[in-house]
């Protein structure tokens, strides 16, 4: 039963990265007339949904990008200062902990980066497990020690941070502070957040 349920998280954070990667693909770029507009080093931003949207530049397009959180709200959390170019044009891993609690979160985190770094950076991203368990079947198993390419895992933890050594990029947080450490990463890669 237990096995069952990771399964079906997993298959569902997949459908999610996949409705992600297929929203970005597809959306327009649109102009609208927004009223309440805020301007952080010099993006403006704008709430719809609950989400905060900007324009930024990359590969001469401009994209509208739509994070969770605002630059604000997440500029006391540590990063490694990671550099677009580690992205820019590359396959990439995000890998899951199959026995990992907080899913969900990790579900809409993963979800966020992916579909940004597919559609801004043009990052081709496979979903993986960092360990084999059969709710992994057919999913590559890849941590940071066995690749030379980019991995970006999430580990749940009270300190919220984004750190880099080699390879591997690590989002550290609980519950929603792994969706903020994921838009302030987000935010560092485009250039919002110096």
């Amino acid at each position: 039963m237990e096995n069952d349920s990771q399964r079906n998280i997993i298959i569902l954070t997949i459908v999610i990265i996949g409705l992600l990667f297929t929203f970005a693909y597809y959306s327009n770029n649109r102009v609208e007339v927004i009223d309440d507009i805020s301007t952080y080093n010099g993006f403006e931003f704008y709430e719809e949904n609950g989400l905060w949207i900007t324009n930024i530049k990359a590969k001469g397009d401009v994209y509208e990008v739509s994070l969770h959180y605002h630059p604000k709200d997440v500029e006391n959390i540590t990063t490694s200062k990671i550099k677009e170019l580690y992205f820019l044009d590359k396959t990439a891993f995000i890998s899951i902990d199959p026995e990992m609690e907080q899913q969900a979160y990790i579900g809409v985190a993963g979800s966020e980066l992916g579909a940004n770094l597919f559609r801004v950076m043009n990052t081709k991203i496979f979903a993986s497990c960092t360990k084999n368990s059969s709710v992994c079947e057919g999913r590559y198993i890849v941590d940071c020690n066995n690749t030379k390419l980019p991995v970006i895992k999430f580990e749940v933890s009270n300190e919220t941070k984004v750190v880099q050594e080699d390879n591997c990029i690590t989002i550290y947080g609980h519950n929603e502070t792994l969706i903020q450490a994921t838009d302030k990463l987000l935010f560092e890669l485009y250039g919002i957040v110096k």
